[in-house]
């Protein structure tokens, strides 16, 4: 968490870059010689290609994402806190009644 929060306090924007692309079927003439007869026909062959339609490019403030992985990070040591201050509280009572359990068995 740290170490991404210091890669983004290293630049100030990013830019982003989304490429789409679609699977198109293109027609291609090929021209096909004939050894036996010697002659040389033009056939359409199909071929599919990966073809760029659509280009975006994008670019956004680190800052906001640099607040929201600090904020982030806040409210989880918040809550470890939190849970530590719960399991301490916890651990005292179930010591007296583990006590308490050993004299009843006793008598």
């Amino acid at each position: 968490m740290l170490q991404r929060i210091a890669d983004v306090t290293a630049g100030l924007t990013e830019t982003e870059m989304r490429v789409l692309k679609e699977r198109i079927v293109m027609k291609e003439p090929v021209e096909v010689h004939d050894k036996k007869t010697g002659d040389t026909k033009t056939v359409v062959m199909i071929k599919p290609q990966l073809v760029v339609t659509q280009e975006e490019e994008q670019s956004y403030r680190r800052n906001d994402d640099l607040l929201k992985l600090e904020e982030a990070l806040t409210q989880i040591q918040a809550a470890k806190q939190k849970a530590n201050k719960t399991n301490d509280e916890v651990e005292p009572i179930q010591i007296v009644f583990s006590r308490k359990e050993k004299r009843v068995g006793e008598e």
